[in-house]
């Protein structure tokens, strides 16, 4: 038995890595950066895409209703993974901790598809080439090759994170 909730408990740590198809840092929504900076690096990434004024208003309203539903699907993972917690602290049996892991992985599926449609109807919106350039931004971060207020040589990301991609350079 002790096996088995090690066993578990070393499955939840993995199944709590980050889950970013998106972008996003952390595991989604309520892991990373808070909703206020989501918006402004949505804001960031739309200002460097040439959009037409209907193609705004709709990624708009996609970013929108996808926090929403974001928020909501990650707080039922959360509580998945409380639940599955308890269990395992109080040694519940076995069938019990097998079901609860079945919601985390319902939960975490949830979230993925979630991001996946996303994904597809922001492809929808923009067009495959525009969803190629806002995929490279997105990457890059926000601003890529522009300086940011306040930033030092070197540090290449609003929020000191290094950029990722491949025009990065080491500096001397």
């Amino acid at each position: 038995m002790k096996t088995n909730i090690t066993i578990l408990t070393m499955a939840i740590a993995l199944m709590s890595a980050p889950i970013g198809l998106f972008g996003h840092h952390g595991s989604g929504m309520g892991a990373g950066p808070d909703h206020g900076q989501m918006g402004m690096r949505h804001d960031m990434i739309m200002s460097q895409l040439d959009l037409t004024e209907q193609q705004q208003q709709d990624m708009d309203e996609e970013h929108t209703q996808q926090m929403k539903t974001m928020i909501q699907l990650q707080a039922d993972l959360k509580i998945a993974e409380i639940d599955l917690q308890d269990l395992i602290k109080d040694a519940a049996p076995e069938n019990a901790v097998n079901r609860q892991v079945n919601q985390v992985a319902d939960a975490q599926k949830a979230v993925l598809q979630a991001k996946s449609l996303h994904q597809l109807r922001v492809r929808g919106i923009l067009g495959a080439e525009k969803f190629e350039e806002m995929m490279s931004l997105h990457h890059r971060g926000p601003g890529a090759g522009q300086k940011h207020p306040g930033m030092r040589q070197g540090q290449g990301h609003p929020q000191g994170m290094p950029q990722r991609g491949m025009n990065q350079r080491k500096q001397n």
